[in-house]
C-alpha cells in the first residue's frame, strides 16, 4: 500500500517519495536512501496506526519477523535526522514503546528548519576549521570495553600522522566479532583526537545502506553536506567537502553492503581529499590500492572469560566465586565471538553455566536478546552475511558445512566441484574475503586449512537442508575423505609417516563425521573411515571414543554385503587391540578368533596384525611360551608377504619376551634386528618403542648410561609425533631407570607423568600399572605405611580388569607391603593361592619376594632369605627392587 500522492508534506520540508528527495523552505535539498523512502512510505500509508518492528521487517525489509535486527531502529534514526524539525523530539515519526512506530501526518507544533538545511546540522563554510571535535555521531560506550590491546595499538600506529601513514585502513572480520565496537572505542579513548583530526571525526553507519546513492547520502548526512544532481555529482560534492575539512577521519561502519561501490566513492575521495583518512569496518576488504587491513579475530580465552563475567554481572548474575572452568567451557563453545558472548550472558540469570553450555546446541534460540531497544540475534547477523552472497557463493558456503574441523583447498575443490565455468577455489576465496571462512591453526608442518565458525557452519547446514542437497553433499564429502584417510593411514608406518600422521590428525573430525553420517546409509565408507583413524586413536586416544566408534561400525559391517573379509577382519583386530589395552582380555581373544576365521592363511596385513595382537594378549595373560610362538608365526607371515613394517614390530616383541625370560643374548639380538628393520621401513613410532624396550634390557644389565640415551631419544620421538601412549611408555621406563640410579624423586615424577598420559589417552590398564609404580616408589622413599593406602587402591582397580596375571602381580606387591608393616595374616590373605596365571618369570619372582616378606613378618629369617633367593633367580629389576626393600627390612633399616 502506498500513500495517495508520491509527495509528502511535513513540517518544514516536502518529501518526494519517488525521487527520494527532501526539499526545504530555504531552497536546499537532501536525499533519502531507498530503504528510508520505503520505510516512510509504508508508515505514511498507515497514518496514526501503531506498526510493529516485526511488520516493518517483514513488509519493508522482507525479513522473517523472528529474525529481528537493528535495521528498523537504525534506519528510523537516520530518517528522523533528514525529515524531522528536531530528531530528538520527533513530530511525525513517533516511537511506540514495546511495539514499533506511528506516523502522525499533521504536527501539533510546526517548526522551521531553515537554519538546518540537511541532516540536522548547519553546513560549515568550506575550508572552515571545526570548533572543537564533536563525537556525538560516534556510538556511545554503554558497557565496558574488553581486550583488543594488540588491535588498538596497531590501529593507533597506522592512524598516527606521518609520511608513511595509510589513507585507508580496513578493519575486517565476521559479523559479531566486534569491529564497530573496536572502531568506536578507538575514537573515544584517543585523548589526542582534537589535535590529530582538526577536520573532525565523522561516523557513517552503512549497515542498511543499499546502493551507491544511499552510501553517498549517508556520508553526506554525517558531513552536513547538501546533495543534488546525478550520482557522479553527489560523489564529487562529498569529495570537495572533505577536501575543505583538512585532516579528518571518516569512519565508514558496516561497509560490506557497499564494497561494489568502493572504487567510485572511497577511491575517488582519497584522490580529491588528500588529507582525509578513511577507517572502514567491513566483512569484506575493499580491494583498493593502498588499503591496509587489520583482521579482527574472536577473543582469546582470557579476554572471552573477562567479557562473559562482566556481562553476566551487568545482567544481575552473582559472579562471586564463579567457576572459571565452566566460564571457559562456555566461551570455547561460543568460539570467543563477542556478540555471542554478549547474547549468552543474560541467560545465566536463569540457568547454570553448565546448563547454558548444553543449551548451545540450539544456539540460534539461545543467542538472541529480549531487550526492547536491541533487536540483535546471532541469526540476524548471519542473515545479513547471507544476503551479500552471490548464488554460487551461497552454494559453496552450504556445501562447506559438510566439513567438520576444517578442510584443505584440495578438499574443497574435490567436494565442491560440480563442473561449469566457476572454479571452486574462486568461491572459497570469495567466502574468505567476506569473513565467512577463517584460517585455522594447525600442527607444525600441516598443510594450511580453512574452516567455518560453528555458528556459521550450523547456519549454512540449515540452508543446505533448505536447498535439498544434504545427501548429495555428504556423499561427496564421504567419498573424498575415505580415499584421503586410507592413503594417509597406510603410510604412517613408512618413510614420511610423521607428516601423514599430522594430516590424519587434521582430518580426524571429518573422518568421524563420515562414520557417524554413513554408518547406516553407506557402511563401506564408514568402515574405511573408521580403519583410517586407528593409527591416530591408538597413539593418542581417547580409547573410549574409538572403542564406541568401532562397536557401531562393526554392528553395521557384519550385516552388510559390501564389506569384504579383509576389512571386516581388520575391524575385529582393531577392536581386539582396544579390548587388550583396556584389560578385557577375554573379549580381545574372542575378536581375534573371529578375525582369523575370516582371513586365516591369507597372508594379509589383517592376519599378520592378528598374530601381533594375539602374541601380546598371550604375554599379558602370562602365557609367555604361547606369546613367543605366535610372534614367530606372525614374523614368518610378514617376511613371506613382505610386510616390512610388521617384521620390525614382531622382532621387537620377541626381544621384549626374551628379556622377561632372562635370555639376554637373544633379547639383544632381537632388539638390534627390530630397530634395523624399523629404520629401513621408516617406521619411526615402532623404532622409538623398540628403543624404549631395549633400554629396559640395558637397565637390567646395568648399562645405565646406554639405557638413558635410548630412552631420551625414544621420548623425544614420541613427543614429536604426539604419541601419547609411546611417550607414557618411555616415562614408565625412565622411572625404572632413575630408580635403579637411586634418583627416586625423579623416578616418581616420570611415573606420575606416565599415569597422567595413560589416563588422558583412556588406556585404563596401563594407567593402573603406572600408578602401581608410583606407589612402589612412594614405599621406597617414605616407607610401606605411607604407600599402603595407594597400593590397596591399585589392587582394587586391577580387580575390575579382566587380567589375572596383572592382578596377581598387584596383590603380591600389596602383600609385601602389608607384611613389611607386620600384617602377616592380611598379607597371606591378599596373596592367596594365586590361581592359574600361567608362567611369567616377573610375576613368579615378585610373588616369591612377597612370600619372603611374610616369612620376615613371622620372624622366619632363614625362610625369608630362601624365598628372596628364589625370586632373584629371575634377574629382573622389579624383583631386585623388592629384594632391596626386603634387605633393608632384614637389616633393620625400614
Amino acid at each position: 500500500m502506498a500513500p495517495e500522492t508520491p509527495t509528502l508534506q511535513l513540517a518544514g520540508c516536502q518529501v518526494d517519495l519517488v525521487r527520494q528527495v527532501v526539499s526545504f523552505a530555504d531552497g536546499s535539498a537532501g536525499t533519502l536512501t531507498t530503504r528510508e523512502a520505503q520505510l516512510l512510505a509504508y508508515l505514511a500509508a498507515r497514518p496514526e496506526q501503531d506498526v510493529s518492528r516485526e511488520e516493518l521487517l517483514d513488509r519493508v525489509w522482507s525479513y522473517r519477523a523472528s529474525y529481528a535486527t537493528r535495521a528498523v531502529d537504525v534506519t528510523m534514526r537516520r530518517l528522523r535526522a533528514k525529515v524531522e524539525p528536531d530528531p530528538q523530539t520527533p513530530v511525525h515519526l513517533i516511537s511506540v514503546h514495546g511495539v514499533g512506530y506511528r506516523f502522525v501526518p499533521t504536527p501539533s507544533a510546526p517548526a522551521s528548519r531553515a537554519d538546518r538545511p540537511f541532516g540536522g546540522h548547519t553546513i560549515p563554510p568550506v575550508g572552515a576549521e571545526a570548533d572543537g571535535l564533536d563525537l556525538s555521531q560516534v556510538p556511545s560506550e554503554r558497557t565496558r570495553f574488553v581486550g583488543r590491546d594488540d588491535e588498538l595499538e596497531r590501529l593507533q600506529r597506522l592512524l598516527r600522522p606521518g609520511g608513511e601513514a595509510p589513507r585507508l585502513v580496513s578493519v575486517l572480520g565476521p559479523g559479531g566479532v566486534g569491529k564497530s565496537r573496536l572502531a568506536s572505542h578507538l575514537v573515544h579513548r584517543d585523548d589526542t583526537a582534537d589535535a590529530q583530526w582538526p577536520g573532525g571525526v565523522w561516523w557513517c553507519e552503512l549497515q542498511t545502506a543499499d546502493g551507491l546513492g544511499a552510501l553517498v547520502a549517508t556520508v553526506a548526512a554525517a558531513l552536513s553536506v547538501v546533495l543534488a544532481g546525478t550520482e557522479h555529482d553527489m560523489v564529487e560534492t562529498v569529495g570537495r567537502a572533505l577536501s575543505g575539512r583538512g585532516r579528518a577521519l571518516v569512519v565508514l561502519d558496516g561497509f560490506e553492503r557497499c564494497v561494489g561501490h568502493a572504487a567510485r566513492t572511497v577511491g575517488e575521495w582519497i584522490g580529491s581529499a588528500p588529507e582525509a583518512v578513511f577507517l572502514v569496518t567491513s566483512r569484506e576488504r575493499l580491494r583498493l590500492s593502498g588499503e591496509r587491513v587489520i583482521d579482527v579475530s574472536p577473543l582469546g580465552a582470557a579476554e572471552g572469560r573477562t567479557l562473559l563475567v562482566d556481562r553476566m554481572a551487568a545482567a544481575g548474575v552473582d559472579v562471586e566465586g564463579i567457576d572459571e572452568a565452566a566460564v571457559d567451557r562456555v566461551v570455547r563453545r561460543l568460539e570467543g565471538l563477542p556478540l555471542a558472548i554478549e547474547l549468552a550472558a543474560p541467560r545465566a540469570r536463569l540457568m547454570s553455566l553448565d546448563a547454558l553450555h548444553a543449551r548451545l546446541d540450539e544456539r540460534f534460540k539461545v543467542l538472541r536478546t529480549n531487550a526492547r531497544d536491541d533487536g540483535r540475534t546471532l541469526r540476524a547477523v548471519l542473515d545479513g552475511s547471507w544476503d551479500l552472497l552471490e548464488d554460487d557463493e551461497r552454494r559453496a558456503l552450504t556445501w562447506c558445512s559438510t566439513f567438520v574441523g576444517g578442510f584443505t583447498l584440495e578438499a574443497a575443490e574435490a567436494v565442491l566441484d560440480q563442473g561449469g565455468d566457476t572454479w571452486p577455489l574462486d568461491r572459497i576465496e570469495a567466502l574468505r574475503d567476506k569473513s565467512l571462512l577463517r584460517v585455522l591453526e594447525t600442527e607444525d608442518d600441516a598443510p594450511p586449512r580453512l574452516g567455518l565458525y560453528d555458528s556459521v557452519r550450523e547456519y549454512a547446514a540449515e540452508r543446505l537442508a533448505e536447498r535439498g542437497e544434504v545427501e548429495l553433499a555428504e556423499a561427496r564429502h564421504a567419498a573424498y575423505l575415505a580415499d584421503v584417510g586410507e592413503e594417509l593411514a597406510s603410510g604412517i608406518e613408512r618413510h614420511g609417516g610423521r607428516e601423514r600422521m599430522v594430516e590424519l590428525a587434521a582430518e580426524a573430525d571429518n573422518l568421524l563425521a563420515v562414520v557417524r553420517r554413513r554408518v547406516r546409509a553407506a557402511p563401506l565408507e564408514a568402515v574405511r573411515a573408521a580403519l583410517a583413524l586407528e593409527p591416530l586413536f591408538t597413539a593418542r586416544g581417547p580409547y573410549a571414543v574409538y572403542a564406541g566408534l568401532l562397536d557401531e561400525v562393526l554392528a553395521a559391517a557384519v550385516d552388510s554385503a559390501d564389506i569384504d573379509a579383509e576389512r571386516l577382519a581388520a575391524l575385529r583386530v582393531a577392536r581386539a587391540n582396544l579390548y587388550r589395552l583396556a584389560g578385557r582380555l577375554d573379549c580381545s581373544a574372542t575378536q581375534l578368533e573371529a578375525a582369523l576365521a575370516l582371513v586365516g592363511g591369507a597372508g594379509s596385513v589383517a592376519e599378520t596384525r592378528a598374530y601381533v595382537i594375539g602374541s601380546l594378549l598371550a604375554f599379558e595373560s602370562s602365557r609367555v611360551d604361547d606369546a613367543v610362538a605366535r610372534a614367530e608365526q606372525g614374523l614368518a607371515i610378514a617376511r613371506q608377504h613382505r610386510h616390512r613394517w610388521l617384521e620390525g614390530t614382531l622382532a621387537g616383541m620377541l626381544g621384549a619376551f626374551a628379556t622377561v625370560r632372562n635370555q639376554v643374548e637373544e633379547a639383544e639380538r632381537r632388539f638390534a634386528e627390530a630397530i634395523r628393520l624399523d629404520e629401513e621401513a621408516g617406521n619411526e613410532p615402532r623404532a622409538a618403542l623398540d628403543q624404549s624396550n631395549f633400554a629396559l634390557l640395558l637397565t637390567e644389565l646395568g648399562r645405565l648410561d646406554e639405557a638413558e640415551g635410548h630412552l631420551l631419544l625414544a621420548l623425544e620421538h614420541h613427543l614429536a609425533w604426539r604419541n601419547t601412549r609411546g611417550a607414557a611408555n618411555a616415562h614408565s621406563n625412565l622411572a625404572m631407570l632413575r630408580a635403579r640410579q637411586g634418583r627416586l624423586g625423579e623416578a616418581q615424577g616420570h611415573a606420575r607423568e606416565a599415569v597422567r598420559m595413560y589416563k588422558g589417552a583412556g588406556y585404563t590398564r596401563f594407567a593402573v600399572m603406572a600408578d602401581q609404580n608410583v606407589a612402589l616408589l612412594q614405599w621406597a622413599r617414605r616407607g610401606a605405611a605411607v604407600a599402603l593406602p595407594h597400593l590397596r587402591e591399585v589392587a582394587a582397580a586391577f580387580e575390575a580388569l579382566d587380567d589375572a596375571g596383572t592382578l596377581r602381580l598387584s596383590r603380591a606387591y600389596l602383600a609385601a607391603a602389608e607384611a613389611s608393616e607386620g600384617h602377616a595374616d592380611e598379607a597371606e590373605r591378599v596373596l592367596g593361592d594365586g590361581g592359574d596365571v600361567g608362567k611369567n618369570p616377573r610375576i613368579e619372582g615378585v610373588v616369591e619376594m612377597a612370600h619372603a616378606f611374610v616369612a620376615m613378618a613371622r620372624g622366619h629369617r632363614d625362610e625369608a632369605v630362601a624365598a628372596r633367593d628364589r625370586g632373584l633367580a629371575s634377574a629382573l629389576y622389579q624383583v631386585r627392587f623388592l629384594a632391596d626393600l626386603l634387605g633393608r627390612a632384614l637389616d633393620g633399616e625400614d
